[in-house]
């Protein structure tokens, strides 16, 4: 979501997921389930300053911070080893610099690139993404693109280093 006043914006970007995956295996004859659980949220906020408004550019630059909630648990049931389950929870920040390119094709179709990069609880992060867009009216529009993601967090015994990359389809509402 971005909000602006003249020049002046202010982008909120909200994610949560959740992966639960279940595996059946044998243990010494014995059937036992395998599960894991990871969950993740981030919330970041940005201030910007339109640096470019011209009817068939706009340019924007950010700077703000994300905020990462991780909690990743693994058990074994029935426990078949010590400890059957095990689980951590990690919580960091980011400051974080960016910026957007919107060119208008048309009246109705555009394209842009959107970027940022950042570090501070995690050794890296950054995320881009690049597609088109179609305005449908003064309220609604539709756009497609390709996103990717990377960030590298190590912290004690705490690894997470995510490459996540792939089409992207949605729908934008003006309010």
């Amino acid at each position: 979501m971005v909000a602006h006043k003249d020049r002046l914006l202010l982008l909120v970007d909200l994610s949560w997921s959740r992966l639960s995956p279940t595996q059946s295996a044998t243990y010494k004859g014995d059937p036992i389930e395998l599960k894991f659980s990871s969950e993740a949220f981030t919330l970041m906020g940005a201030v910007g300053y339109r640096l470019v408004n011209d009817p068939s550019v706009v340019i924007d630059a950010y700077a703000g911070a994300k905020y990462w909630y991780m909690d990743n648990s693994a058990s074994v049931e029935p426990a078949v080893v010590t400890p059957s389950s095990i689980g951590r929870t990690e919580k960091w920040v980011d400051g974080v610099v960016g910026g957007q390119i919107l060119y208008n094709l048309t009246d109705q179709v555009y394209v842009n690139a959107l970027g940022f990069i950042g570090a501070g609880g995690s050794k890296f992060y950054g995320d881009i993404y690049g597609g088109v867009g179609y305005r449908i009216n003064q309220k609604w529009e539709l756009f497609a693109g390709y996103r990717a993601l990377r960030v590298e967090r190590e912290n004690d015994w705490f690894l997470y280093e995510v490459t996540q990359y792939g089409p992207l389809v949605g729908f934008a509402t003006r309010f």
